[in-house]
């Protein structure tokens, strides 16, 4: 016998065994969601940076904003949100892309792709700190960090994918107890299809990737889809074998 559980879960029973499903069904509802980048998720950071580069009306910084120890995952999370409100406010922020990743100890930070006129340092770890103060007041000046070799502007659009993918991929390994990613919604890949040459560098840059005999993949929100016969046209493919 098929029922309905007032939770929506479509359970099927049999006899006195139906008491028994709909207690399953209430332990199940009752679980804590989590939140973690999957492969479409992936996907759209990867293709979203390219619409982003390919897009961008001045520099973009890859930059991590780092916290103190005793900020957990929900304060974090606000905390960069109210930093992004901040930075679309007075920073004349044109567009983001960020994920976030818990180390090893627990300490919670960013990692993000900024478009912005202008990058004062000083002004902006001021900022970023002013975002946490209230659940820190530890201020240290390397709350904003970059690549001290390559610098912190992008030069190039696959630097921009490669940069920002690396640490999605960490975030595929991770559950997170609060939202995990963002990107600007003028970014999100859908204003135009990609060509062979974005699909391949893309794909160049996910991990994983697996693709069956017959299978379809999808740049997300572009449109255009790609069968394995086109996959045999891109020069560098992984897990295609």
């Amino acid at each position: 016998m098929w029922t309905i559980h007032q939770n929506g879960d479509l359970i099927y029973s049999s006899g006195g065994n139906i008491s028994k499903a709909n207690e399953k069904a209430k332990e199940h509802g009752k679980r804590k969601k989590t939140y973690s980048i999957n492969t479409r998720v992936y996907r759209l950071i990867a293709s979203s940076a390219v619409e982003q580069f390919t897009n961008k009306k001045c520099n973009i910084g890859f930059l991590t904003f780092t916290l103190p120890l005793e900020v957990n995952e929900e304060q974090a999370t606000e905390s960069f949100s109210r930093f992004l409100d901040n930075l679309k406010l007075n920073y004349k922020l044109k567009s983001i892309i960020y994920v976030k990743e818990i180390g090893s100890n627990s300490n919670v930070h960013f990692h993000a792709l900024i478009e912005i006129p202008r990058f004062n340092f000083a002004n902006l770890k001021r900022a970023w700190f002013s975002a946490y103060s209230r659940y820190s007041d530890t201020f240290a000046n390397n709350n904003i960090r970059y690549d001290k070799k390559s610098g912190y502007i992008v030069r190039t659009v696959d630097r921009a994918v490669k940069y920002i993918c690396k640490y999605a991929a960490k975030g595929r390994r991770t559950e997170f107890r609060r939202r995990c990613y963002g990107i600007s919604r003028h970014i999100r890949g859908d204003k135009r299809n990609l060509t062979e040459s974005d699909a391949r560098m893309i794909l160049d840059s996910i991990e994983d990737i697996k693709v069956k005999k017959g299978d379809f993949f999808a740049i997300h929100h572009t449109g255009k889809y790609f069968t394995r016969k086109d996959f045999n046209r891109f020069e560098t493919i992984k897990g295609l074998n």
